[in-house]
């Protein structure tokens, strides 16, 4: 997971607050995933499912451009071993033993141990699958 946004850039001096112009921050969440879920079959091709979602990072970072004194680069401090994210989804039987699978996963619980920010994190997710069994 990863994603990036751009942020005013700003610096407390003895004269107020300067503005310096506009920050980009790219940050990365990698990420061993262990979905367990429960699934309904409807109507053939169509099943729905409910689950949660095992979330285990592995190295978060962050990376500023510009970087400068209060905005450096490097790994993203207090951020929970262990995430979960609760989830729905829904699926289609395609022929060849292939499906499509799609969920949304949502932000109900922080990401972070402490901060002065609250950081959650919410996803869709659609895949391609093949079935080894029908």
């Amino acid at each position: 997971m990863g994603g990036h946004e751009t942020l005013p850039g700003v610096a407390l001096t003895n004269n107020g607050i300067v503005e310096f112009g506009p920050k980009k921050m790219d940050y990365k969440f990698p990420q061993i995933q262990v979905p367990v879920s429960v699934k309904y079959y409807l109507i053939q091709p169509f099943s729905v499912s409910a689950g949660i979602n095992f979330g285990f990072n592995l190295s978060p970072e962050v990376q500023f451009t510009p970087e400068d004194l209060l905005s450096k680069n490097g790994k993203v401090e207090n951020i929970s071993t262990l995430n979960l994210f609760p989830f729905l989804g829904a699926e289609y039987q395609l022929k060849n033993r292939l499906f499509l699978d799609t969920r949304y996963h949502f932000n109900f619980f922080k990401i972070n141990n402490a901060g002065i920010m609250d950081m959650k994190i919410g996803f869709f997710q659609i895949g391609l699958g093949y079935r080894f069994k029908s």
